[in-house]
């Protein structure tokens, strides 16, 4: 039965990585859902001492370490946005911290989610339809991607790292900062 087992393995459950920093209750809710809606999945949470939860079925994993790649990062960071500096930080540095937990842990396939994201459908199908794809997301919600090659997410992290070394890059976005800062700014009476 080849086609049958063929079928199968199509149908295997996405290892999905959760990423978070600090501790939210909202956590635990998340990681259960996953586990409802996703039973046979390898579900791992890449956080911190914080966000360590008994109880739930799943793996935690510290962020590794400030590697070479994210000392560089922090180094020449500039923060355009007008959000939170940490936070907006964050949304940035998660990608480097997931490139090097996959240069500790390789992960060949695996689905990246953010930490507030419940799941309530079954994803193994998904993978079967997205598979002529290196990744797979929903536009304008960067909080879902799936990669089907490990090594997009440490290139990824590399690629950030060269745009903010890069003084040109730097100049031109800051350059469009400043024109979206004066077309956005509020009527004076």
């Amino acid at each position: 039965f080849p086609s049958h087992d063929m079928a199968m393995a199509s149908r295997v459950s996405p290892v999905i990585v959760f990423f978070h920093q600090g501790f939210s209750p909202y956590l635990a809710f998340a990681l259960q859902q996953a586990r409802f809606s996703q039973p046979s999945a390898r579900i791992l949470l890449l956080g911190d001492a914080t966000n360590r939860i008994r109880g739930l079925d799943y793996e935690h994993r510290i962020s590794p370490p400030g590697s070479e790649r994210r000392n560089k990062f922090l180094d020449c960071y500039r923060h355009f946005h007008p959000g939170n500096l940490k936070d907006e930080r964050r949304c940035i540095e998660r990608w480097l911290i997931l490139a090097d937990f996959l240069e500790k842990e390789p992960l060949p396939e695996f689905l990246f989610l953010d930490s507030d994201m419940l799941l309530f459908q079954d994803l193994r199908d998904y993978p079967s339809a997205w598979r002529d794809w290196d990744a797979a997301g929903a536009p304008l919600f960067y909080s879902f991607c799936h990669f089907f090659r490990g090594d997009l997410p440490v290139r990824f992290a590399d690629w950030i790292v060269n745009q903010y070394r890069n003084q040109g890059t730097m100049e031109r976005w800051s350059t469009h900062r400043t024109f979206r800062s004066v077309l956005h700014r509020p009527a004076s009476d």
